[in-house]
């Protein structure tokens, strides 16, 4: 999957590759991750964001390799479109490093009526190298998109990555670790 056909992801069904990885034409590695969220609802990915504020916060969505943590100005309670997190963590037992997550509208690849109509919530971001400021190189684009199903929701998320084949492994192993954890927090936090 390209990065403009990310709205294939509000198809029903599945596509080929829900998880797993492939170098694309365009020279990224695309990375597919599929998180079942048992008794989640669609709607609390996006009260995620908007939700986990302290660097305790962010360290228990993944003890192993989340370290530290800072939101911009920009983000406040329940808003987190538009803000930016710099954060230090490890993907893989790779060394810790620091990036910044920037949260993008959805409606800048999506129709947000199609998105309602498939009862649906996107999270659009793109990250980059060091703390803020630092780059504005997009090393990473990414997007997360959750539907509700009959056990819960499903969380599939697609990253575009300029890397190579060997970190595809390392960062479905890193989604994994989050959604696994994120999905006692949200049953704790929102039900």
């Amino acid at each position: 999957m390209h990065y403009e056909d990310m709205t294939d992801l509000l198809k029903p069904g599945y596509s080929k590759l829900e998880t797993g990885y492939e170098m694309l034409d365009t020279g990224e590695l695309m990375v597919a991750v599929y998180n079942r969220m048992m008794g989640c609802q669609h709607q609390w990915l996006d009260r995620w964001f908007g939700h986990f504020e302290t660097e305790e916060d962010f360290i228990e969505w993944h003890p192993e390799e989340h370290f530290t943590h800072v939101w911009n100005d920009k983000w406040r309670k329940g808003h987190y479109i538009g803000a930016a997190h710099t954060a230090k963590q490890q993907i893989g037992g790779r060394q810790p490093q620091f990036s910044t997550i920037h949260f993008e509208d959805p409606a800048l690849m999506f129709d947000m009526d199609a998105v309602k109509a498939a009862n649906a919530t996107v999270v659009l971001a793109y990250g980059t190298p060091g703390e803020y400021g630092d780059s504005t190189e997009k090393m990473t684009r990414f997007v997360h998109v959750s539907r509700n199903t009959r056990f819960g929701c499903e969380v599939r998320s697609r990253f575009w990555v300029n890397t190579t084949e060997e970190f595809g492994p390392l960062l479905i192993d890193h989604c994994f670790g989050e959604f696994g954890y994120a999905q006692a927090i949200w049953k704790r936090e929102f039900s």
